[in-house]
Order: structure tokens, then C-alpha cells, then sequence
């Protein structure tokens, strides 16, 4: 699902609304406004529609907001053995990474420059070739807000659906180190 202008721009949109959240005093009765999605209860998640897309909630035990994601761009075909050619695949790595880049700008447009812009490997070479998976380098970056943090990241969160592009909100404090990347 590549990422479209009406989508950037509804994204720009969400922004401010994202940047609202506080998650001393969200709880879930606080999010029922959204559509609210039985199926994900069971794992422990609640999702909320938020057209074009669905925002993921996790509370703690206590039912605390723990955190907010927002999958933005999924890249289905991202193994090299699902392309035909080389080609065909290294085209549909930079149309992932220009999804990035573009959220990355309307990110930086509305919450300032990050406070970390940095890449990662999605496993260590020896799970990589355990398990017969591509080595890909992921991107993100972190801004820091009032009392958390808002991440922009490539990862695999949910990889039966493909390598994903997502905003996720999380408390944080700056007395506290920055999470180790990927956030799931």
C-alpha cells in the first residue's frame, strides 16, 4: 500500500490530534470515540479507526495508555525472492524509502528536527540466515514531546502483512534513555 498525497495530507491532519494525547490520564474509556475493534482485545490491543487506517492501542494491565501506533505504509513484496528481477525489487525499495522520507518531512514540519534520525538491521546476520530472511536496513527518527516520544519507523511489527512504515506515540521522560529500536 504506497503512501498517496490524500494520505500524506491526512496524516498532517492526524498529527496535531496525536500530539494531544496524554498518557497519565488516557485510559480506554477515553478512546471509545473510534470505532472499537473486538478482535484485537484478545491479544491485549484495541484499534481504532482512523480512516484510511487503523490506530493501535496497548494499555497496561491497569488499562493505562501504554502506547499509540499508526501503521501508515505496508510493503507486501519485500523479499527479493517476490520480484522477478533486481531491479524490480531495488525499484521497490525506494518507493518504501520515499514513503518514509515524505512522512519524515511532514513529521519534521510539524513537530521540529529530530532529536535522533538514525537506520537499524532488522536481525542480526546469523537469525538472518537461519531463517533464509533479506537483510534490510530500517530508518527512524524520534521527536521529543512535552512527556513522550513520537517515532517515525520502517519496521517489521507485522510482518505477515509486510514490512511496515509507522508513527508511534509512547510515554517518556528525558531523564530516561531513548528505547531500543524497533518499537513493537
Amino acid at each position: 500500500m504506497p503512501l498517496t498525497r490524500k494520505a500524506l495530507k491526512l496524516f498532517a491532519g492526524y498529527l496535531p490530534m496525536l500530539r494531544q494525547v496524554t498518557f497519565n490520564q488516557a485510559d480506554e474509556s477515553s478512546l471509545q470515540a473510534y470505532a472499537y475493534n473486538q478482535g484485537w482485545k484478545s491479544l491485549g490491543w484495541d484499534c481504532y479507526q482512523l480512516e484510511p487506517w487503523i490506530l493501535i492501542a496497548q494499555f497496561t494491565e491497569k488499562h493505562q495508555l501504554e502506547s499509540l501506533c499508526l501503521p501508515l505504509v505496508y510493503w507486501e513484496n519485500f523479499e527479493r525472492r517476490d520480484h522477478a528481477n533486481g531491479q524490480s525489487y531495488q525499484k521497490a525499495r525506494e518507493d518504501f524509502d520515499k514513503d518514509y522520507y515524505a512522512l519524515l518531512a511532514t513529521c519534521t514540519q510539524q513537530l521540529g528536527l529530530p532529536i535522533l534520525e538514525d537506520m537499524m538491521q532488522n536481525y542480526d546476520d546469523e537469525v538472518l540466515k537461519e531463517e533464509g530472511w533479506d537483510k534490510l536496513i530500517f530508518h527512524y527518527a524520534f521527536w521529543q514531546g512535552q512527556h513522550h516520544l513520537y517515532i517515525l519507523q520502517q519496521c517489521e511489527r507485522d510482518v505477515q502483512f509486510g514490512v511496515e512504515i509507522n508513527f508511534t506515540v509512547m510515554p517518556w521522560s528525558v531523564s530516561e534513555p531513548l528505547p531500543v529500536m524497533p518499537i513493537y
